[in-house]
């Protein structure tokens, strides 16, 4: 688990909302497919993505691409290669090296092609065949920022995640026409991945119950036990899944006292000002509450991990 706030800060405030869900749904219901396609623009470096992808299917605690120390991990660039992309030969040599593998238990093989669009198309056919009839112990990881370019059966049989930079504007343009102020646009729009997200669930998305839990947060700093107990008692069954929504609008509140965020409402702006003066390590709890949506894919008791959180955040009190 990372432990280190600018490490996580840096690092996976950069992982596609979509993926996290894809990947973290697969590993806690033991669905990971045999091949992911990761597809985004020109000029955006994905390997947190896929560095996200290695630790959450294996539970390594890989920290990026570079010099791997785990033996059942391959990384293959077609970028970096002669200039003429991936061929036959380097896709066959790849396949030979991981045969050879020796796999602890439960571990998966798993092979990365960066820019796979690169490849020939032999290598690509080459591909193809190893992907539609896989070992039931490999995962392939594909990335391409032109999709077009491979071969339709590749493509068919990937499950296909694109990682684009998040649009704000535009996300909160959409929630406006759902009938929400400019305020509560602008929060939402850095909550949730679409509006999409909000039609699925708009008991959630009442702004009175977010100003509710902020309120509780910034008054709780003279009496720390209220905010604990608020917490509490909403660590049941019926209101889990409104609680897990509350940590993720505390994480992104508490980012706004070091975020800088262009044209932020009023609203905001005051509550910053008052958390600002306030004797609370902002930092910790960000990282807690950042290792805690982590950690929730993992084979144990939510409601004693949700309350392994309230208690961490309690000790933010300074």
């Amino acid at each position: 688990m990372i432990k280190d706030f600018k490490t996580i800060l840096q690092r996976f405030s950069m992982i596609a909302t979509n993926l996290k869900r894809i990947i973290d749904y697969s590993v806690l219901n033991q669905k990971i497919n045999h091949c992911y396609l990761l597809t985004s623009q020109k000029g955006l470096n994905i390997d947190d993505n896929i560095v996200y992808m290695i630790n959450a299917i294996n539970n390594h605690n890989i920290e990026t691409l570079e010099n791997i120390e785990f033996n059942n991990i391959i990384v293959a660039d077609a970028s970096k290669t002669s200039g003429d992309g991936l061929k036959k030969d380097d896709i066959v040599n790849i396949f030979e090296q991981s045969n050879f593998l020796e796999l602890t238990p439960n571990l998966k093989k798993i092979i990365v092609f960066k820019n796979i669009e690169l490849a020939s198309n032999i290598a690509l056919n080459s591909l193809l065949k190893t992907i539609e009839e896989p070992g039931s112990n490999v995962v392939f990881i594909l990335t391409t920022t032109m999709p077009q370019k491979l071969l339709s059966t590749i493509k068919s049989r990937s499950i296909i995640i694109n990682i684009n930079n998040k649009d704000c504007e535009r996300i909160q343009k959409s929630i406006l026409n759902l009938g929400y102020d400019k305020t509560q646009s602008w929060f939402y729009s850095h909550i949730v991945a679409d509006e999409n997200e909000i039609l699925l669930a708009r008991n959630f998305f009442e702004f009175k119950k977010i100003e509710t839990l902020f309120n509780a947060f910034v008054s709780s700093m003279k009496l720390p036990t209220t905010f604990i107990i608020f917490l509490t008692k909403m660590n049941k069954k019926d209101t889990h899944e409104e609680l897990m929504f509350n940590f993720r609008c505390l994480k992104f509140l508490i980012s706004l006292t070091w975020k800088q965020f262009f044209s932020v409402p009023k609203y905001f702006q005051d509550l910053v000002k008052k958390m600002n003066k306030l004797n609370f390590d902002f930092k910790k709890a960000f990282t807690a509450i950042e290792n805690f949506f982590t950690k929730t894919t993992e084979n144990t008791n939510v409601f004693l991990q949700i309350a392994a959180l309230i208690v961490q955040l309690q000790e933010c009190y300074e």
